[in-house]
């Protein structure tokens, strides 16, 4: 009839995120998200982390154009892309050969959400529109754009604006099998 001590504390723990439970636990990453963005909305360490990659003496960004970051920045997007071509290819395959509607609902959801997520919402809703500088554009470090802090939209007018990131989009993509995995293969899922 009434729920037990060890009931409740199971649903509890269930909720907040004990290790290996089932489902998905969404209380402690959040408040991990919101106190690491409260860091950097109110504390100097987005300039600080900025400026350990900045060298004033040549005013450049010596980082940036090396070889190893031109790979993952030019060659990080390449993966998603890959994964959204390859739910193309699933749903026909599903649709036309297999005839399985499972495999054409897989590469429907994995289309979707790559078209929904980085590509509407963020590259065409919010990065069109938030304008907050990056880091190389700050006044700060040469560049002509005064600092906007986390969560606040910043001066610059180019679609090409740092929040929020594209590339951080695309990386959060690839997790999307798993949301497929999750019912049918909780072990693949949880890997």
């Amino acid at each position: 009839m009434f729920p037990t001590r060890s009931d409740l504390m199971g649903r509890y723990l269930g909720w907040v995120g004990r290790p290996f439970c089932t489902g998905w636990p969404v209380v402690i990453p959040l408040l991990g998200f919101l106190a690491i963005s409260g860091l950097f909305r109110w504390t100097n360490l987005d300039l600080w982390i900025s400026a350990q990659f900045y060298d004033p003496h040549t005013r450049s960004w010596p980082c940036f154009f090396s070889a190893w970051c031109t790979v993952f920045y030019r060659g990080g997007v390449y993966p998603a892309f890959a994964l959204a071509v390859w739910s193309v290819g699933l749903m026909l395959w599903g649709l036309f050969v297999a005839h399985r509607r499972d495999w054409l609902r897989a590469g429907c959801f994995l289309l979707l959400v790559f078209a929904v997520g980085p590509g509407l919402i963020i590259n065409t809703a919010f990065k069109q529109h938030w304008g907050r500088p990056r880091p190389h554009q700050l006044t700060d470090f040469g560049g002509q754009h005064r600092f906007a802090p986390l969560g606040s939209p910043g001066e610059l007018s180019s679609h090409n604006s740092s929040f929020p990131s594209g590339h951080a989009a695309v990386a959060f993509y690839l997790m999307a099998p798993a949301f497929i995995a999750n019912g049918r293969r909780p072990r693949m899922a949880n890997a």
